[in-house]
């Protein structure tokens, strides 16, 4: 019985422990290039070093949001959006009703499968467009399984080393058909991205998707030793 006792007692004190350590990180996103401010925001997509131009293969991705804005990291194996003579498409695709009977299939582009595992379909794509070291399209899509129309123009965006970091309104994010209520806090999306530069004859990089959950905290995972000691539980 003593045992059992013990045992019991330990098992709740590892579920305090947890439920202490466990807290919602406090982000707050400035779009400056400077990405410390995303430490305590996890990366839900990683895509390996598979195409020519590391400036424009993507490596990672991150997401948080507010209850008014979609916050987006990307992170290439080059240098992000970079100065030189090329062109650079980085596209965030946004599948907002979390349903592949809507938008864009990222399972096929222009006639050829893009060798995606789990496609989505995508309701809007947000792009950072460059070309020679300039501005070429700071835009957001509206797409369906047909077309592709631009709805909003020139969110806040910021490049810095290997990655750039991007605020999108959700005021932005116009569907020009009804998808339902979309943006809601709680409410799950459909993240992915891709990539489509001029290097080696327009090669393109695709990742896969993931979850996102709107406006709810980053968890902070737990930490640190259990503050209390087997001898203390051995007294009990």
């Amino acid at each position: 019985m003593r045992s059992r006792t013990i045992f019991c007692i330990f098992g709740l004190l590892l579920m305090f422990a947890y439920t202490i350590h466990t807290v919602a990180a406090d982000v707050n996103i400035v779009i400056d290039g400077n990405f410390d401010d995303w430490a305590d925001v996890p990366v839900i997509i990683q895509d390996p070093d598979d195409v020519f131009e590391d400036n424009g293969d993507i490596k990672e991705i991150r997401v948080h949001s507010t209850d008014n804005t979609l916050y987006i990291m990307l992170t290439v194996y080059g240098t992000a959006a970079p100065a030189d003579d090329q062109r650079y498409y980085y596209h965030t695709l946004i599948d907002a009703d979390n349903s592949i009977n809507t938008g864009f299939s990222n399972a096929e582009y222009e006639g050829n499968a893009t060798g995606v595992q789990n496609p989505i379909g995508a309701d809007f794509y947000v792009q950072v467009g460059r070309r020679s070291g300039a501005d070429d399209g700071i835009e957001v899509y509206f797409l369906t399984p047909d077309s592709g129309d631009t709805v909003a123009e020139g969110f806040s965006w910021a490049a810095g080393g290997d990655s750039m970091e991007i605020a999108v309104p959700f005021a932005m994010f116009n569907a020009l058909q009804d998808i339902g209520d979309i943006f809601v806090v709680g409410q799950t999306i459909m993240v992915a991205a891709f990539q489509e530069g001029n290097a080696n004859d327009w090669e393109v990089d695709w990742t896969e998707s993931a979850e996102h959950v709107i406006g709810v905290p980053t968890a902070v995972e737990p930490t640190g030793k259990l503050p209390i000691k087997w001898a203390t539980l051995k007294q009990i």
